[in-house]
């Protein structure tokens, strides 16, 4: 009777078919990130969950726990866990081994969204109406300048409320451009140029229609809903490996931004200058808006794989 034969190397973890490397920040531009995905088999009585702790590098098939490794080693790519466990004829376990490395950075843009952006006050004066005669562009681009009937006195990121509706060459569609617009540049007595929000893709005609606005840099704005672009940042955090960072408790997630009352002491709505003023003051807003600044509006961490954590950074352009 012969006695029945175990090959030794069932009670050790074999790679096979079903491996693979994944890439799953392509479409972020990020070529460099790979998730690699072992499909494993081992005897099932053999198989413990601690055979590799979380964070352990792919730096040989020692250290990944398995018999060969099917793709050269990694060692800045740290293991995330084991996964999809069942099991298979001959007291067999499958399950898939996955290591990760940290994902680069990313900033992309999510939209635009409505947010509740700070208002102003300032005292009143009586306000010239100008005409506007002519306005044009040179595409490609958003910046129109205008003509004006008068002197516009104005300077580069004064505010104007604007009230203008015309067509382009070629369409009867009536524009129409209405709110308050920073001017880019003073041009001279008579034309200044504006981002009316609009890319202009080709070169056509403006022919207005009805065109006029104020000066509005020092009217009182009060705070309100408007709508503006949003970007997303993503950064990825390995407790232990990635500087500065040795636990969780470490890691503190950006505030939203909040105009602070420096006399109250509380959170308004309402920027301010002078002797007591908030902070941000409103000049240092209006700065903010001229630099196209982005503001915190959102922020979250999370677990990403393993001990990887994902945190993400939502941020609005100022308005």
């Amino acid at each position: 009777m012969s006695i029945p034969y175990t090959e030794s190397t069932i009670a050790n973890v074999r790679v096979g078919s079903g491996t693979f490397i994944s890439y799953p920040f392509l479409t972020d531009g990020d070529t460099t990130t790979k998730v690699y995905n072992m499909a494993c088999s081992q005897r099932a009585s053999d198989y413990a969950a601690n055979q590799v702790a979380l964070d352990d590098t792919m730096s040989s098939a020692t250290a990944a726990g398995v018999i060969a490794l099917p793709f050269a080693a990694d060692s800045s790519a740290y293991f995330v866990g084991d996964t999809g466990h069942a099991p298979i004829d001959g007291g067999m376990i499958e399950f898939t081994r996955t290591f990760a490395n940290i994902p680069q950075p990313s900033r992309e843009l999510v939209g635009t969204q409505a947010y509740n952006f700070p208002g102003w006050s300032a005292s009143y004066s009586q306000k010239q109406l100008i005409t506007i005669t002519a306005a044009s562009y040179t595409s490609p681009s958003n910046i129109v300048t205008l003509t004006t009937a008068v002197d516009h006195d104005m300077s580069a990121g004064g505010i104007i409320q604007l009230n203008m509706d015309y067509t382009l060459t070629g369409s009867s569609f009536v524009h129409y451009a209405q709110g308050r617009f920073r001017v880019v540049a003073d041009i001279s007595a008579t034309q200044l140029s504006v981002d009316l929000g609009r890319v202009f893709g080709s070169q056509k005609t403006m022919t207005l229609n009805n065109a006029e606005m104020v000066d509005a840099t020092y009217d009182n704005r009060p705070a309100a809903s408007h709508v503006s672009t949003t970007m997303k940042e993503t950064t990825y955090i390995l407790p232990g490996v990635t500087s500065g960072v040795t636990t969780i408790a470490d890691i503190s997630v950006p505030p939203v931004f909040k105009v602070y009352n420096i006399l109250a002491g509380v959170s308004t709505d309402t920027l301010k200058d002078g002797a007591h003023p908030t902070m941000p003051s409103k000049s240092d807003y209006l700065d903010m808006i001229d630099d196209k600044a982005q503001i915190v509006i959102e922020s979250t961490l999370e677990k990403w794989r393993g001990n990887i954590l994902k945190q993400n950074i939502k941020t609005i352009r100022a308005l």
